[in-house]
């Protein structure tokens, strides 16, 4: 998917974090338009988790009152989206 300049998802800022040899000086560029577009239920754990820390079953309680049962989360799927997200 190619984001044209006036595409709401179109970034042109590359986001730099640095992290210590214990993982906190090491540079690395990171580009969020690489991770888009997002699946629905990384998008809903996100909008999920913007609120307030959850664990697990709280998240998939929430995104199911949220969506008024329209996406269901089982917890393969909740940990598995979450383990490709970090």
């Amino acid at each position: 998917m190619e984001l044209k300049p006036r595409s709401p998802l179109y970034r042109t800022t590359v986001y730099r974090f640095t992290y210590s040899k214990d993982r906190t000086t090491m540079a690395s560029d990171w580009d969020p338009a690489g991770h888009l577009p997002l699946s629905v239920p990384v998008h809903q754990i996100l909008l999920s988790l913007a609120a307030s820390d959850r664990h697990g079953y709280a998240i998939i309680k929430e995104i199911a009152e949220r969506t008024e049962g329209d996406v269901t989360l089982t917890a393969s799927t909740l940990y598995g989206a979450l383990a490709r997200m970090l």
